[in-house]
């Protein structure tokens, strides 16, 4: 789960091309990268920088008394 701002996304924490897990660029960035550099966009439905036709895989999130729950399959 990343937080950007107010703005919450939780996304399938590896790469849909390689497997690899997903960093963060940096503390705060939109973008996250796996250790080949395949790159997504967080803000943008989790898109790939490169290829938009690639996306993460979105995780639902339900904000309920200050609390996060993720539906995780």
């Amino acid at each position: 789960m990343s937080q950007l701002g107010n703005e919450l996304h939780a996304y399938r924490f590896c790469c849909p091309v390689c497997s690899q897990p997903l960093e963060s660029i940096a503390p705060g960035e939109n973008h996250l990268e796996c250790g080949l550099g395949h790159g997504y966009d967080i803000r943008r439905a989790g898109r790939s920088v490169a290829s938009p036709e690639l996306h993460l895989d979105p995780y639902p999130l339900l904000v309920e008394n200050g609390s996060v729950k993720i539906a995780v399959k």
